[in-house]
């Protein structure tokens, strides 16, 4: 141990007699694909900085956990800032250390940087409480099981036996007697007619459990009694007093009143605003819960937040930059008032820029093109984002792509291209389109154009 001790402080005084570095080589900003919060499948990816100077030839990695460790590993490669592929045992929470190994052979196991990976792929538990299918409850109550990431969102559902298309509810998520609860205001339902119930929840990590059962086993089905027979609620419901949400999304601009379908470029601010009223005009005080389900392909897919009504009963909120999601509000309702679910859809644009040189050349010469995808909120895939080079087409008033190629893990591009058979002098316009793919949460989104002139 001493000698090791001693033979790491030359080393650290030998890198400080270089002007080099300041101590040990450690990673640098150690951190994990998709974030450190919980994720649903058992792949994970990390990335780091190696320090300025230092020589690094490969990596030392360990894994450890409640009940587990891992033998530590060694990964070769030159100036490696990225381990792929890495799996836990079980969904759980584990600790990941990394440390570097220099030219000479040092591994500097006593520099190591540390990162949480945790795996949840599980789908909560769900089912509906017993109860009597011919006496209807003034609430739907369902009870959740999710014990590592926790509940994120969740609604309960319904629809008449003879028909396929659901409608959801209005639903809160609370703590009841028993844990998490699903609880919804039973609809009005035809008399006479039999409907089935279901219950949607989802975790942290995106896993999501849904059933249309009671906990004995029995189906989550309701008939409403026939006209004249009672409400068989056992007794008369207490008041509801009208509730109205108004909700939109604005690009952020003065005067833009805002739709609930909105696509915006990458990085542009956007205001979610909204309104809660009852019969007597706005309500003040009262909380609304923002749940933001982003695209697949997302780093984070389910966030949530809260935003307090002002005095005239409105409310506004600035959500994050990030992909493409699909946004709920919701009222839970209380002191009489009925609860409330609006939903929205905000479209963001891809990032992507170009750069070309030379920007004047002669038939024949070669042009290089490069640039990057942005991919803020996103995971690049493993085999790179799609991009597309198109020129504008002045006769079609088009662009027209004449070359399609992908992008490396940190989502930048290089590619080439010979003007065979140009005369005389072109002015030509170029850009690069980042286009729709499954898993990319975001919409297709183009660089600004770039102009060459071209001789022959």
């Amino acid at each position: 141990m001493v000698a090791a001790l001693t033979a790491g402080l030359l080393l650290a005084l030998a890198g400080a007699a270089r002007g080099g570095e300041a101590g040990p080589p450690a990673p640098v900003g150690l951190g994990v694909a998709g974030g450190e919060g919980w994720h649903a499948v058992n792949d994970f990816d990390v990335f780091w900085r190696n320090p300025a100077g230092a020589q690094v030839v490969g990596a030392g990695w360990g894994i450890a956990g409640p009940g587990f460790a891992r033998d530590p590993e060694f990964t070769p490669g030159v100036e490696i800032t990225e381990l792929d592929d890495l799996r836990v045992p079980v969904a759980g929470s584990y600790e990941l250390t990394v440390w570097l190994r220099d030219a000479n052979g040092v591994e500097y196991s006593w520099s190591a940087a540390m990162a949480k990976l945790l795996l949840d792929d599980v789908a909560p538990a769900v089912s509906f409480m017993p109860g009597d299918a011919e006496a209807l409850p003034p609430q739907l109550v369902a009870a959740v099981s999710d014990p590592l990431s926790g509940v994120a969102d969740g609604t309960i559902s319904y629809r008449r036996l003879d028909e396929q298309r659901w409608a959801d509810l209005p639903t809160a998520i609370r703590v009841g007697a028993l844990g998490t609860e699903l609880a919804a205001a039973t609809p009005e339902l035809k008399p006479g007619t039999a409907y089935l119930f279901r219950a949607e929840a989802r975790d942290g990590a995106g896993n999501a459990g849904t059933t249309t059962l009671r906990a004995d086993g029995s189906p989550m089905a309701l008939r409403a009694p026939d006209a004249g027979r009672g409400s068989g609620r056992g007794g008369p419901a207490g008041p509801t007093r009208r509730t109205r949400l108004e909700v939109a999304l604005a690009a952020g601009r003065s005067g833009d009143r805002g739709r609930t379908a909105l696509t915006v470029d990458s990085g542009d601010a956007v205001l979610l605003r909204g309104r809660l009223s009852g019969e007597d005009g706005g309500l003040a005080g009262r909380r609304l819960r923002v749940v933001s389900r982003a695209a697949r392909g997302a780093r984070a897919r389910v966030e949530i937040e809260s935003v307090t009504t002002a005095e005239s009963g409105r409310f506004e909120l600035r959500l994050a930059p990030g992909p493409s999601r699909r946004v709920a509000v919701v009222f839970a309702g209380g002191d009489g008032l009925r609860p409330l679910r609006r939903r929205l859809a905000l479209r963001v644009r891809g990032a992507v820029s170009l750069r070309a040189a030379p920007r004047q050349l002669e038939t024949g010469g070669l042009l290089g093109l490069g640039g990057r995808v942005g991919s803020r909120g996103a995971r690049i895939p493993r085999s790179g984002k799609l991009v597309t080079i198109s020129y504008w087409e002045r006769a079609a008033r088009r662009w027209r792509p004449v070359i399609v190629t992908r992008t490396d893990r940190a989502g930048r591009f290089r590619a080439s291209y010979r003007f065979r058979y140009v005369t005389g002098r072109a002015r030509i316009r170029l850009r690069a389109t980042a286009p729709a793919e499954a898993d990319w949460p975001y919409a297709p989104g183009s660089s600004r154009p770039v102009t060459l002139e071209v001789s022959g």
